[in-house]
């Protein structure tokens, strides 16, 4: 299973990519940073196969964040991610 994101690091724009049958169907993705603070969340539906996300987040600062990926059955995915 792939579950990470690119480029990483990465400017505002990046993408998450999962290809993860634990993970079909709908899932939340939450943003989250260092001090555990949620940053942003959105919901997405989840295909078998290789799914590529888009994320542009604005005005995020430089640093460290956690992209938390959990389905409705509690199965969830954390990357590291890097802003700079």
């Amino acid at each position: 299973s792939i579950v990470n994101t690119y480029p990483n690091p990465s400017g505002n724009n990046f993408k998450i990519v999962i290809d993860d049958k634990t993970l079909v169907g709908k899932v939340s993705i939450k943003l989250i940073d260092t001090r555990g603070n949620l940053v942003n969340e959105s919901i997405y539906e989840i295909q078998n196969g290789v799914n590529r996300i888009n994320i542009n987040q604005e005005n995020l600062s430089k640093g460290v964040y956690y992209i938390l990926i959990e389905n409705e059955s509690s199965t969830s995915k954390k990357i590291k991610h890097i802003i700079q």
